[in-house]
């Protein structure tokens, strides 16, 4: 496999139809995570982000897109899943089936490249396939973690419900989870160290939004 770094929207341009194809091939329903939501956002939002999508690309053909928000916490890169708005939060890019060995290769693949990383996945469905492929992927290489719940209170699902954003179900999707980890580094660790004591949810305010977005 091999790892492609985009970072510029005209980057992306390029792989518009890989993108597209994992969509349709995964019958996705989440239209904030189409190719032209996310690329008009890029142009025109949030340029200030420091945006980087990871591609992978294996046997001449891309198969998978991480999308991710960088910020540096006493010089630590921490990594985020991209956040398109206040209510928007990206997933990976990726066939069901390619989801544990993409995973693998670019997480081992930027504890390589940077001396020294931290990672904070936020908003992850409990019983999502991102959060138990990420938690087996950490159980594999055996890194620390710790997992920070983030319960949505039951009047906040009551009114997205009403909203019509989420479905009405029962209570286990309203529970998620941040998934923080690092590398073993020294300076990775006590960056680590420093976001699971300070981490909280702090419940977001409502938007009106106009579609369901699928859960993670």
């Amino acid at each position: 496999m091999e790892h492609i770094l985009i970072n510029s929207y005209k980057h992306l341009s390029f792989y518009e139809k890989e993108w597209s194809s994992i969509l349709k091939v995964n019958e996705n329903n989440n239209p904030f995570m189409e190719y032209n939501y996310v690329y008009n956002w890029w142009v025109t939002l949030e340029i200030k982000k420091q945006i980087e999508i990871h591609a992978i690309k294996e046997n001449n053909k891309v198969i998978a897109f991480f999308p991710f928000e960088v910020k540096k916490i006493q010089g630590v890169p921490v990594y985020y899943f991209l956040t398109l708005n206040e209510n928007q939060v990206m997933d990976k890019i990726v066939k069901k089936n390619d989801t544990r060995r993409t995973i693998m290769f670019l997480f081992d693949t930027l504890m390589n490249e940077h001396k020294h990383i931290v990672f904070q996945l936020n908003e992850l469905s409990v019983r999502g396939e991102t959060f138990l492929k990420l938690s087996e992927y950490l159980v594999a290489r055996n890194l620390k973690l710790k997992d920070i719940n983030n319960p949505m209170k039951k009047d906040i699902y009551d009114e997205l419900t009403n909203l019509e954003r989420l479905p009405v179900v029962d209570d286990k999707h309203i529970d998620r989870k941040s998934l923080i980890f690092s590398a073993n580094t020294v300076r990775s660790l006590l960056c680590r160290n420093l976001l699971w004591a300070n981490e909280k949810y702090i419940p977001k305010k409502i938007r009106k939004p106009n579609m369901f977005v699928k859960n993670r």
